[in-house]
């Protein structure tokens, strides 16, 4: 049922100038321009501004003769499956569904920046085959991620950090220090992180200074509860989302790194899934530990339903999702 409501709302919505996505009338004329993408460009000796496994689907899409409405029914179809998926494995204690409610983010963020979402997905169902053990087909799903949006690239650095990085270091001194270090590495090496962007294929996210903190304000909050709550380690353990314990360290630890080079909103979203995993084992935790939890339970659902709402607000203004229109039903 959410998968038909989804793609219903998704793939049938009206786009045009300033409605149903910003990104979307872009990649509506790559559409229909679309040839065969090379994965190198031997000219330049970069990587090719189109990544090869997404733009070729496209067209083999077109080449199939359909349209782009096809080929985001595709795309869109992957995504929420893949979603279904990651919640069916994941959050097994029935409570811990509350937390689901967050997984409207990311969904929406995809009737703008459908690519970057595909990818992420991708990635997190390869991080969740990397938490099965499953490590060969992990690492296929995250290549196939990095062939559809080169950020993903990020998710073969935590790979390398989860293998290398023993899981007897972690612990409260670590994780504090570690987004320090890398913050004060980041700064001394960011203009030779800017010159291997610049000939790698990732020129396009330079230069794109991001001055609102705000939105890292919750994370940041809840990764220190996180910290903090003794018994967390134990229960993501337990519950065998450790995997995702050490990606959501990483992705704070080069959280500074990715906002100098204004990327951080891309490359979080690869982390956007196993970031609210680990909030539903938070919430599930302290409410444990609270004798009512029924006020407790009505706490928690209106403030993450404040903040779909708070999410929603800012998407909208600037995806150009509103006023939203939808084919089938002439809205």
């Amino acid at each position: 049922m959410i998968y038909i409501v989804f793609i219903l709302f998704s793939t049938f919505r009206v786009v045009s100038n300033g409605i149903g996505g910003t990104d979307t009338i872009t990649y509506i004329e790559h559409f229909k321009n679309m040839k065969y993408v090379r994965f190198f460009s031997i000219a330049n000796l970069t990587l090719n501004d189109f990544e090869y496994l997404y733009y070729n689907l496209m067209y083999v899409v077109k080449l199939c003769g359909g349209a782009y409405i096809n080929f985001e029914f595709l795309i869109h179809s992957s995504i929420i499956i893949s979603y279904i998926y990651i919640i069916d494995k994941c959050l097994n204690e029935p409570k811990s569904s509350v937390v689901v409610i967050l997984f409207f983010i990311p969904l929406l963020k995809s009737l703008n920046i459908i690519r970057n979402c595909f990818a992420a997905c991708l990635g997190c169902v390869g991080l969740e085959k990397v938490n099965e053990n499953k490590k060969v087909a992990g690492v296929l799903l995250i290549l196939a991620a990095f062939l559809s949006h080169y950020m993903a690239i990020v998710l073969f650095v935590f790979l390398l950090f989860n293998k290398f990085f023993p899981n007897n270091w972690i612990n409260k001194k670590t994780e504090i220090l570690l987004p320090i270090v890398c913050l004060l590495m980041g700064e001394l090496s960011l203009p030779i992180i800017k010159v291997l962007i610049d000939h790698s294929g990732f020129s396009g996210y330079l230069n794109k200074i991001q001055v609102s903190l705000l939105g890292y304000v919750p994370i940041i909050t809840l990764y220190l509860v996180m910290i903090f709550t003794d018994d967390f380690k134990n229960y993501v353990i337990k519950n065998k989302h450790y995997v995702y314990f050490k990606a959501h360290i990483f992705m704070i630890s080069i959280l500074p790194i990715t906002i100098m080079i204004g990327a951080a909103s891309r490359v979080m979203l690869f982390f956007e899934i196993p970031k609210y995993i680990l909030y539903s084992d938070l919430f599930v935790i302290y409410r444990n530990k609270i004798n009512n939890k029924t006020a407790y339970d009505v706490i928690v659902i209106l403030s993450l339903i404040i903040w779909l709402i708070f999410r929603i607000y800012r998407m909208w203004n600037g995806y150009g999702l509103m006023p939203y229109k939808n084919k089938l039903f002439n809205w």
